[in-house]
């Protein structure tokens, strides 16, 4: 597998209490980054309510070496 990247993925617009806003993934590129749910693998959708093409992406730094894609490092919650 080649090089793996920090990315920023963050909502703007349509943000609710009870909702991810923000957070910092694992992936090999942009479009797989925006396909990431902030709450990792198993969590709920409906606190993530967008469209990968509604994501707003970009690239913060590189992986180190062991990181998987598909993680995710940091979250960002909007409690209500």
């Amino acid at each position: 597998m080649g090089p793996l990247y920090l990315w920023l993925i963050e909502r703007r617009k349509n943000i609710n209490y009870g909702e991810y806003i923000a957070a910092v993934v694992v992936a090999p590129n942009k479009s797989q980054a925006r396909k990431i749910h902030p709450g990792g693998p198993d969590a709920e959708q409906r606190a993530w309510p967008v469209k990968p093409s509604d994501v707003w992406v970009r690239q913060v730094g590189v992986a180190d070496e062991g990181s998987e894609a598909g993680t995710v490092i940091l979250s960002s919650w909007v409690a209500g």
